[in-house]
């Protein structure tokens, strides 16, 4: 049994071949599936290893993975679905063979079938190895209803993409590793079309030799989850691809950084210090330590303390930072973070659950000497509770996530600007660089990175934590209008203002003047009414749109809603902002004392810097 921490290292030891396989709900078969895949790859005859990932699954289908007794099996799991494609995203970057292959866990497919996959890549000297249900020497076992709609689909794939390959959608190929390493940072994970953007993508990136594979496929679920909406789905996110690859022209625009990323991976990563931030009074918050702390198996971890936590810790490699009371939460950050020898800290906060390759996902990406730091979103986990889940939703859309979406949406990886220290990588020799002159440890930090010392502050998809968002109305919509109140009082030095941060505001001031448009007959009138019809119809289209995806309407009302309330939120958040910058500006700019070069950090805006920084304690 293996504890998931797969790594990602490259050197000697490597296996020729690893094995990607997703799950999702299969408690009742994953262990004896798995059983059955390594013992058929064993036959192969060649080093390999097996990557488990499961998806999110509500059951105990990662828990029956993990009772598997092989040193080739590593199993990986996160808490929310996220769909075959993140799954699979997932694996390949935590794999460590030369070769990497797909393989679905329901054994619908064969996977003795993958050494014929190798032999033809040798042979030929290919970079993809596709299995596909039309090659000759298929065997194939499957419903009419599904090649009927499997022979519909490819054939609108051939002509919009003009891919050499008949089928794109079968779950087992084979990749030699520099391909997915290429790849991979620039796709956005669609769940159902992700087979089909990578084989775009890398084709669009010189990728040719490419060739189909033929396959045994014995097709035995029941409960198959192809129905219309499937079908929709899938229309919709090939459109997309297409749509970002031929006109947008999206990933030519990133394949410069993917390619970066790729070159400078190192062999070994990094070394690490673990910071937990202080945050609410949470009253669980040694037992929520304490499942974090199983996520960090033998890391140094610091947690900062504040007063009222009730938080004591005696295990090897923890140490407990306390605040002071009053002391600015940045400055205790800080002084924590001071105290760390490793390369990089990490920081992170108890309402946060890392993945299991949290860790392995984000250090990698330090091989690179130009990246100062690496971020991830906090994807809110749903539960069934209307409130909370509609807000979850809300903060992942770009419709209600009114300029904060980055923070919860998993994408590609991209350059940033910022972001909390909620899910957040930092060079050590940068920080403190950075804290010595002044800087102070929150949401402008990364902005800071990128202005004075020019390094990149990158946000990947892998770097993720789970967390609960604060429910519908009040709590979240509170949040919106404290981060809006932030981005406005920003300076430019700071990452100033954007269109995202702007156009709220806007919104909110049309909102605003609404009863004296409403009392000026003419055409003033008449565009106002146009536009709030305008956009009562979007919101509605929304609700409608997540009654069609969630099959929950009272949760798709509230999220309709809350979108239009966060944007009222959040623009007032930022117009308060504003002005609290502009006349505090003015007031304060003959009186405002430099900032100290020598301090751990400064003080948040109103409140008293303590006179001596305190010394961490144990």
């Amino acid at each position: 049994m293996n504890d998931g921490d797969t790594g990602n290292g490259r050197g000697q030891g490597a296996p020729v071949l690893s094995v990607v396989v997703p799950t999702y709900r299969q408690e009742t078969t994953i262990a004896d599936n798995l059983g059955e895949i390594v013992a058929r790859v064993d036959s192969l005859g060649i080093p390999f290893e097996v990557v488990v990932v499961s998806d999110g699954s509500p059951d105990a289908t990662e828990l029956r993975a993990l009772e598997v007794d092989d040193p080739r099996v590593h199993v990986m799991g996160y808490d929310r679905n996220m769909g075959k494609g993140y799954a699979l995203r997932t694996g390949s970057l935590a794999a460590r063979g030369a070769w990497i292959a797909w393989v679905d866990s329901d054994l619908d497919l064969d996977p003795a079938q993958l050494g014929v996959f190798l032999e033809m890549a040798e042979r030929e000297d290919l970079e993809i190895v596709v299995g596909s249900k039309r090659h000759p020497g298929s065997v194939v076992d499957y419903p009419t209803q599904r090649r009927v709609n499997s022979w519909m689909y490819q054939q609108l794939v051939r002509a919009m993409f003009s891919l050499d390959v008949r089928d794109t959608q079968v779950g087992m190929k084979l990749f030699r590793r520099e391909v997915l390493d290429e790849v991979l940072p620039v796709v956005l994970v669609k769940r159902y079309a992700f087979d089909l953007e990578i084989l775009a993508v890398a084709r669009r990136f010189g990728v040719t030799r490419i060739a189909e594979a033929p396959i045994r496929l014995d097709y035995q679920f029941s409960g198959s989850g192809v129905n219309w909406r499937a079908i929709l789905q899938a229309l919709w996110d090939t459109a997309a691809v297409f749509y970002r690859l031929r006109l947008l022209r999206y990933y030519d625009r990133r394949r410069v950084l993917a390619h970066r990323l790729a070159v400078h991976r190192p062999e070994v990563p990094p070394s690490v210090t673990v910071v937990v931030t202080p945050g609410m009074d949470w009253p669980d918050a040694r037992n929520r330590l304490e499942r974090l702390l199983l996520r960090l198996p033998g890391r140094p971890v610091i947690v900062v303390r504040a007063p009222a936590q009730d938080i004591t810790m005696d295990r090897p490699g923890v140490r407990v930072h306390h605040m002071e009371p009053g002391q600015d939460a940045a400055d205790a950050v800080a002084c924590a973070a001071a105290t760390a020898t490793t390369d990089i800290v990490a920081f992170i906060d108890l309402d946060s659950r890392p993945t299991r390759h949290w860790l392995d996902a984000a250090l990698p990406l330090f091989g690179d000497p130009m990246v100062g730091a690496i971020a991830g979103p906090a994807v809110p986990v749903l539960t069934g509770n209307d409130r909370t889940d509609a807000a979850g939703v809300l903060s992942e859309s770009r419709l209600g996530a009114a300029g904060a979406r980055v923070r919860h949406h998993v994408g590609a990886v991209q350059e940033i600007g910022e972001f909390p220290l909620r899910n957040l990588f930092v060079r050590a020799d940068a920080m403190r660089r950075l804290v010595s002159e002044g800087v102070a440890l929150d949401d402008t930090f990364c902005a800071q990175i990128q202005r004075r010392l020019g390094l990149s502050v990158l946000c990947s998809p892998d770097v993720v934590v789970t967390t609960r968002p604060p429910a519908l109305f009040r709590p979240y919509l509170g949040r919106l209008a404290r981060l809006g109140r932030a981005r406005g009082s920003a300076r430019r030095r700071d990452g100033g203002l954007r269109a995202r941060h702007v156009l709220p505001a806007l919104f909110t001031v049309a909102a605003a003047a609404g009863p004296f448009a409403m009392r000026r007959p003419g055409r003033l009138r008449r565009a106002w009414l146009a536009a709030a019809l305008v956009y009562t119809a979007t919101l509605a289209w929304y609700g409608a749109l997540l009654s069609l995806l969630h099959r929950r309407q009272r949760m798709s009302a509230l999220a309709a809603v809350g979108a239009g309330l966060s944007h009222l939120a959040f623009g007032a958040g930022v117009l308060a902002g504003v002005v609290e910058r502009v006349t505090g500006s003015r007031r304060r700019a003959d009186v405002r004392p430099p900032r100290p070069s020598g301090s751990l950090g400064t003080a948040a805006p109103g409140r008293p810097r303590p006179s001596s920084a305190p010394g961490p304690r144990s």
